[in-house]
């Protein structure tokens, strides 16, 4: 099942992000864990936020608030990203989706949940339980896949020197 995925996957999302900004899960016996509040401008919420914000391709990029949401398991920007998603699985289905369109906003629901916060909704009893859950889980590794992605061209502007280059500390100065 996909909570299974979302169980697994999480933690390493959360060091990748630190990662990428510029903390560690290093630690020894001497060490406080991490910068002292008072030499921080931003929390590293707000900087995630800006620099995920910086990766997005155009305004209805869902993709760095799929990122947001499911690192810190908050339902920031959901009502987008579960129209987005029921738009995706309802067009990239085939059959399935057709079948399913009256319907599609409760299955992207029941995915958002299941992708950010590992909670499998029940399919309704008195509809096709079968397709409602394979959709649901569909729509729950699109999320994820979407998340990859928005992660993957951060990553690429942070190694990269010159225009592509995302540089946080610029923008928020």
């Amino acid at each position: 099942m996909t909570n299974e995925l979302w169980g697994k996957d999480r933690p390493l999302l959360m060091e990748r992000l630190g990662r990428l900004l510029g903390s560690t899960t290093y630690r020894d016996q001497d060490s406080g864990g991490g910068t002292p509040f008072s030499s921080r401008k931003l929390t590293a919420e707000a900087e995630l936020l800006v620099s995920l914000k910086m990766a997005q391709r155009h305004p209805d990029d869902v993709g760095p608030w799929i990122v947001y949401s499911l690192a810190l398991q908050v339902d920031d920007r959901q009502r987008e990203i579960v129209e987005w998603l029921a738009g995706k699985l309802e067009q990239g289905t085939g059959s399935t989706g057709k079948r399913n369109r009256d319907r599609m906003l409760p299955v992207a629901l029941a995915a958002y949940k299941l992708a950010v916060h590992g909670i499998e909704v029940d399919a309704p009893i008195h509809r096709n339980h079968r397709d409602f859950t394979l959709l649901a889980n569909i729509g729950a590794g699109w999320l994820w896949m979407k998340c990859e992605g928005a992660l993957d061209r951060w990553e690429f502007a942070l190694r990269n020197e010159g225009e592509q280059a995302l540089d946080v500390k610029g923008v928020i100065a």
